[in-house]
């Protein structure tokens, strides 16, 4: 397995767990209790902003257990990005 491909592996394990302390701490809820359901948490999910509101719709279809290749791409995109802008903005500041 390639090292970066490993390093990526590791970090979304680190955020798995993160999130998993985070539900407990935040909804008294433990991975692999019977209360615990990542769709549920989901669905349950809603915010607002003034007079609007935010909520995932149709997320029953949504099994939740692994991590999707375009969300993987994703991830791939937006650390590069970053990087790239880390980079530029140390030639910026050393000129």
């Amino acid at each position: 397995m390639d090292k970066s491909l490993k390093e990526v592996t590791r970090a979304f394990q680190e955020a798995d767990d993160a999130w998993s302390r985070e539900l407990e701490v935040v909804y008294g809820r433990k991975a692999g209790d019977a209360r615990y359901n990542p769709r549920g948490l989901v669905a349950d999910f809603s915010h607002r902003i003034d007079e609007r509101a935010f909520a995932f719709q149709d997320s029953w279809e949504w099994d939740c257990k692994n991590y999707t290749l375009r969300f993987i791409w994703c991830c791939y995109a937006i650390a590069g990005t970053i990087q790239a802008y880390d980079s530029l903005h140390k030639e910026v500041i050393a000129a």
